[in-house]
């Protein structure tokens, strides 16, 4: 029986060890289709510097690099996880309105340069150096320096 059992895990170990792995590509072509839409349309003039492919048992993600040092993760549906952009300025299609709303009145002026989606929140850093974490209706649950 503990034969079975090691030689199970074996090639458990290994079949996962051989579909686990990274791929960096230019080809948007291995990219979701609402993953291609969301970059064309938020980010028009920037162009793809590589798509880092993280393929897992659990399933893909893809983390796009832009030209002008933006970043994108996406999950296996092409729905974002999220946009880093550290020389610009988060696109609002990726801040929920809520959460827009709430820092246009807290936080006249500042700017979102990076969101992430959590499960059941959301993290956001502000051009003014705060971070600050709402909830997925948008109210603001913490913020730190």
């Amino acid at each position: 029986m503990k034969k079975i059992v090691t030689t199970l895990f074996l090639v458990i170990v290994t079949v996962a060890s051989l579909w686990a792995g990274d791929v960096i590509t230019r080809n948007t072509d291995q990219l979701p289709a609402a993953a291609k839409t969301s970059i064309s349309k938020n980010f028009p003039k920037a162009k793809i510097s590589y798509i880092k492919i993280d393929k897992s048992l659990t399933g893909n993600t893809y983390e796009v690099i832009l030209t002008n040092g933006a970043k994108v993760e996406f999950n296996s549906k092409g729905e974002w996880k999220e946009v880093d952009c550290k020389k610009g300025v988060v696109p609002n299609a990726y801040i929920p309105a809520t959460i827009r709303n709430n820092l246009k009145k807290e936080f006249p002026g500042v700017t979102v340069k990076k969101i992430e989606k959590k499960m059941r929140r959301y993290e956001v850093e502000l051009s003014n150096g705060l971070d600050a974490d709402f909830d997925l209706q948008g109210n603001l649950l913490k913020l730190d320096d």
